[in-house]
């Protein structure tokens, strides 16, 4: 059976996205029309308050979970499968909750909090039935 868990975004992300981008654009076209040089520092500014803003929308993450596998899909970038029963090596436990599952997948480290995700706790319920069903051995950090 296939799960699909999707990101959330906080809503903060997503209305300082939209209006350092409408501050970066209305202090450009101010520079532009009076020649003020703090209006063009203010533009940079709010231009790299955009980009900031805009990392956790490009690095967007959305998983698949099917029988022992879990496929990770990033927003322009090909989507990673991997076996859960081989890659899983670590689980953060913080205050009796799982913190993030981290996965070793050939060269490449993979960390999977489940708090960002919609269902986030069925992902983690997800996860640690699989770790007790398969008797896995991982390394528990608290």
């Amino acid at each position: 059976m296939k799960e699909i868990y999707h990101q959330k975004v906080p809503w903060v992300i997503v209305v300082m996205l939209i209006s350092s981008s409408i501050a970066c654009y209305r202090l450009y076209v101010s520079y532009w029309n009076s020649n003020a040089f703090v209006h063009f520092i203010l533009a940079n500014f709010f231009l790299l308050v955009t980009i900031v803003f805009m990392k956790p929308i490009i690095t967007w993450r959305r998983i698949e979970i099917d029988d022992d596998d879990i496929v990770l899909f990033m927003n322009f970038y090909k989507p990673k499968r991997f076996d859960i029963s081989e890659s899983l090596f670590q689980v953060v436990i913080h205050t009796q909750d799982v913190y993030s599952f981290r996965f070793k997948h050939g060269v490449y480290y993979t960390q999977i909090s489940p708090m960002i995700y919609r269902n986030g706790i069925n992902l983690s319920k997800r996860l640690t039935d699989h770790i007790k069903k398969h008797d896995l051995q991982v390394n528990i950090l608290s």
